[in-house]
């Protein structure tokens, strides 16, 4: 492993020993962080819905020399949050980490969205962050004492949280919420020796909006950011790898931006 991650210029000791699981981690950012924390040493769990895509990653990442382990989970169901860390701490261990990423979001007007897509959308975004940062705490907790640093859950909210934006006011409004509950949590639980802490990804080009960023609306919209581009997955690796690592003990209850200015505009 070291070999490998030394020819990709990655420092192979930042989170030897730590144990992290992430949810939302069959695409996307999700698998992005997996593939970020475990090139720097850490056993990472991977945590999603869909099993195939996950044992796909999950050989990915061994190829790479990185302990990984995969667990079905829907973060909507608490029994399915608890069984799948049940299941985690079996296979790599006690977790001194856990990043909430799981998201959801749905196009188009709240006029027209139905209750079961609000009901869904506020059950992966928001209960679904609760749910994982609970069942991440009572498994710190319970393993106290034998923690060497203080345990970090980090969750997933975004730039939209404190921003008003055309079309996605049931989305802000989850990641709104999400950015809260963190601060709420870093304070309910900072003498449990657990931090807490918020990230707020600014716009990242993903497959999904890579089309309709380089259309005519899309355009406008990234040209009115200072820097006028979109940013890339990679580029919220040092503040991941931070807030999982022991230097970030005395860090709790932040909530951190990493948008290349685009919340300026």
């Amino acid at each position: 492993m070291g070999d490998q991650i030394e020819q990709l210029g990655v420092q192979s000791q930042d989170l030897a020993g730590e144990s992290i699981l992430i949810t939302g981690a069959s695409s996307g950012l999700g698998a992005h962080f997996a593939k970020c924390l475990g090139m720097r040493g850490a056993n990472v769990a991977l945590a999603a819905r869909s099993g195939a895509r996950l044992a796909k990653l999950e050989g990915e990442l061994s190829a790479l020399g990185i302990r990984a382990c995969c667990v079905e989970m829907n973060v909507t169901n608490a029994k399915s949050v608890t069984d799948g860390f049940r299941a985690v701490q079996k296979e790599i261990g006690p977790l001194t980490g856990t990043v909430a990423n799981a998201g959801v979001n749905i196009e188009g007007s709240v006029l027209q969205l139905s209750e079961a897509e609000i009901a869904m959308l506020l059950s992966v975004n928001v209960q679904g962050a609760l749910l994982t940062a609970r069942e991440s705490a009572r498994q710190m907790i319970e393993n106290l004492s034998s923690r060497p640093h203080n345990g970090k859950i980090v969750l997933v909210s975004s730039i939209t949280a404190n921003q008003v934006s055309k079309g996605i006011a049931l989305y802000s409004a989850s990641k709104a919420a999400v950015q809260q509950l963190g601060r709420c949590l870093a304070a309910d639980w900072s003498r449990k020796e657990i931090n807490v802490n918020v990230v707020c990804p600014g716009y990242i080009e993903t497959p999904l909006n890579r089309d309709w960023f380089k259309t005519s609306r899309g355009q406008m919209h990234v040209n009115s950011w200072p820097r006028r581009q979109l940013m890339a997955a990679e580029d919220l690796d040092g503040i991941m790898c931070y807030l999982m690592s022991p230097a970030s003990d005395k860090t709790t209850g932040g909530v951190f931006t990493v948008d290349d200015g685009q919340s300026l505009a």
